[in-house]
């Protein structure tokens, strides 16, 4: 089963337990100060796998409120639209950090840069439902002071959405300085094998829904 199949059978699974404290943040929102890197990461294609997750034990099915994300194995993130919501207008983000609790930064919440297929952002209101991207950090950006072709361990990743009419805004759980208030109401259903689901909500009741591979709800992968 490809990634974009894994994880429509996920999104369209039993009834989930939600859960408000556990794997992430509630309804908090974020800083709204600095804007992070931007550059060109990743490739494009149909079936894009979000690297190897063997060794993990499957996570059980949660929903969390603004949910924390991080990448379960050292490896590529497979990111699938799931559903646009029927919205013309919208982009998602998908940023991680580049300096985390270890690192020496005395700025590290502007430590961050995003990762997208060809250009920014990851998705738009343009992108066609079932679009997987295979994304890896930009090039010429250390993580941890460190050159990545892949993405370590235990990175913390967080998405955003934004309706374009700047009125309708949402995340998952972050702790960078963003150029706009999210609040973190973003709903994360952990899934299987490493996999997530973000679903973003809009006040007029629109459900944008994105897939993600090789992520977990604990730094520690496993």
């Amino acid at each position: 089963m490809n990634l974009s199949a894994a994880l429509l059978a996920a999104a369209t699974a039993g009834a989930c337990l939600l859960v408000a404290a556990c794997g992430g943040g509630g309804d908090t929102s974020g800083n709204a100060s600095a804007s992070g890197n931007t550059g060109s990461t990743g490739s494009t294609g149909s079936t894009g796998s979000g690297g190897s997750t063997g060794s993990c034990a499957p996570q059980t099915q949660t929903i969390v409120v603004g949910g924390d994300l991080f990448v379960a194995e050292q490896g590529l993130i497979g990111a699938t639209l799931l559903g646009n919501g029927g919205l013309t207008s919208f982009d998602i983000q998908l940023g991680y950090s580049t300096c985390d609790s270890n690192c020496t930064s005395p700025q590290r919440q502007d430590a961050f840069a995003f990762a997208f297929g060809v250009r920014p952002p990851l998705f738009n209101a343009g992108t066609p439902v079932g679009t997987t991207l295979t994304l890896q950090p930009q090039a010429g950006i250390p993580i941890n002071g460190q050159m990545a072709s892949a993405f370590p361990t235990g990175t913390p990743i967080f998405l955003t959405f934004g309706d374009g009419e700047f009125s309708d805004f949402s995340a998952t759980a972050y702790s960078k300085d963003l150029a706009h208030t999210y609040p973190e109401t973003a709903l994360v259903t952990y899934g299987a094998n490493s996999t997530a689901i973000i679903d973003f909500r809009t006040a007029a009741g629109a459900h944008i829904r994105v897939g993600l591979s090789n992520v977990r709800g604990s730094s520690g992968g496993c």
